[in-house]
């Protein structure tokens, strides 16, 4: 959780309590320091082809 984003924060602040969980997940997923975490990985060729080698021996 992001700082100055908890309930109580939140509440002082004017935010409805029953949004609260959805503001916070909110600020979280466009905030510039954890935008990276939510985005796909891309594969280049060699990346897909080596992760389907590890699949195939598991298997």
């Amino acid at each position: 959780m992001l700082w100055g984003n908890n309930d109580e924060a939140l509440i002082r602040r004017g935010v409805n309590e029953a949004v609260v969980p959805f503001y916070q997940r909110w600020q979280e997923l466009l905030n510039k320091k954890t935008l990276d975490i939510y985005q796909y990985k891309v594969m280049t060729s060699l990346s897909a082809m080596k992760e389907m080698v590890r699949v195939i021996k598991k298997t």
